[in-house]
C-alpha cells in the first residue's frame, strides 16, 4: 500500500498488545542514500510535557490509516539509538527540495511524498512544476524512485524527462507518472 507522507503525519501509533494509542507520527526519517526509512519520530504528552520516541522499521507490526507495534517497548529514545543519532540530529525533510534533470533542467519542488508500506522506503516524490515548464506540462508531476539518481541536501537530481510533449494534446490528456525501466 502506498502512504503519502503528509496524510500520514499525526496518524496514531497503537499497540497490538492491548489496542492502546501509544503515541502519533511526528515524522518518518529516511535514508538519502537508499531512500529507506530509517525510522518513524513519535510523540506523546504526558503532564503536557512533550515526549519524543523513535520507532524503528523492524519494531512495526502493520501500517494502515495508524501505525501498530507490538508493545510500548517498540519506542526508543532517540538518543539511545547510537546508529541513528547523528542522522537524527542532521535530519532534513525532502519536502520544499528543488528537483533538477540530470541534465539541470530546474523541474519544480517536492511538495509531498509517498512511501510503500511493504519494502519501508520512498515510493515516489510529487512536485509542483516550475513556472519555467512548457504550458501543457501538468502542474504536479509524481517521479517514481526509479528515476531518482541522487539526493543531497540542497536537490534532487531525476533523469531526463520526455517533456517536448506534441503541441496539439491537451494539459489533461497528459501523465507524467513516470515507470520503471524494465
Amino acid at each position: 500500500m502506498k502512504h503519502f507522507y503528509l496524510n500520514s503525519l499525526s496518524q496514531k501509533i497503537i499497540s497490538t498488545d492491548n489496542g492502546r494509542t501509544l503515541a502519533k507520527l511526528d515524522e518518518i526519517i529516511l535514508d538519502k542514500n537508499n531512500g529507506k526509512i530509517l525510522a518513524f519520530l513519535v510523540s506523546n504528552f504526558f503532564l503536557f510535557i512533550r515526549n519524543r520516541k523513535l520507532i524503528l522499521p523492524q519494531d512495526l507490526v502493520r501500517w494502515t490509516d495508524k501505525i501498530y507495534v507490538d508493545e510500548e517497548e517498540s519506542l526508543s529514545n532517540p538518543d539511545d539509538i547510537v546508529r541513528l543519532k547523528d542522522t537524527y540530529s542532521s535530519f532534513q525533510n525532502i519536502l520544499d527540495l528543488t528537483v533538477y534533470t540530470k541534465s539541470n533542467m530546474h523541474l519544480g519542488a517536492v511538495i509531498d511524498f509517498s512511501l510503500c508500506d511493504i519494502e519501508l522506503s520512498l515510493s515516489s516524490i510529487i512536485i509542483k512544476k516550475s513556472k519555467s515548464l512548457p504550458k501543457h506540462v501538468p502542474n504536479y508531476l509524481e517521479i517514481n524512485k526509479q528515476e531518482i539518481i541522487r539526493i543531497t541536501s540542497e536537490k534532487i537530481i531525476v533523469k531526463d524527462l520526455p517533456i517536448a510533449l506534441p503541441q496539439e494534446e491537451k494539459e489533461e490528456d497528459i501523465n507524467l507518472v513516470l515507470e520503471p525501466n524494465f
